[in-house]
């Protein structure tokens, strides 16, 4: 299964050593992506931006 995590630089529950971590636990394809000061509500601060990896990430595979 592709795998594609949007995560953000500056969330204050989630910490970077997990985000950073999280390609060992996928089989398939994995990409993460790391956007910049959209604290823990990434889609919601950055909709347009999220939506524009998850139509990439849709279209390959």
């Amino acid at each position: 299964m592709p795998v594609l995590f949007v995560a953000s630089d500056d969330d204050p529950f989630v910490a970077p050593y997990g985000v950073e971590r999280t390609h060992r636990w996928v089989k398939g394809p994995y990409r993460l992506e790391v956007l910049h000061g959209a604290g823990h509500n990434v889609p919601e601060v950055l909709a347009g931006a999220t939506s524009a990896l998850l139509l990439d990430h849709l279209r390959e595979y």
